[in-house]
């Protein structure tokens, strides 16, 4: 592998694990801002599966965390 290839590896990881954060923090601001204005916990997770095209289960868990940790 040349040095070339290595060096866009290494940004192609980068630039996934910051796209990767980001949506990490999109979620948790959409769970937020439900909690705020006084969603249900259902409403949010139909809510953030929809929006982020999850699974209801999966968006359950990032739910449940989110509520009660932030």
């Amino acid at each position: 592998m040349s040095k070339n290839q290595k060096v866009r590896i290494d940004l192609f990881d980068q630039d996934y694990a910051t796209e990767g954060y980001a949506r990490e923090r999109s979620i948790e601001t959409c769970i937020s801002t439900c909690k705020e204005f006084g969603a249900s916990i259902d409403d949010t997770i139909k809510k953030v599966a929809k929006r982020f095209e999850l699974m209801y289960d999966d968006a359950a868990d990032y739910v449940k965390y989110y509520w009660e940790n932030k």
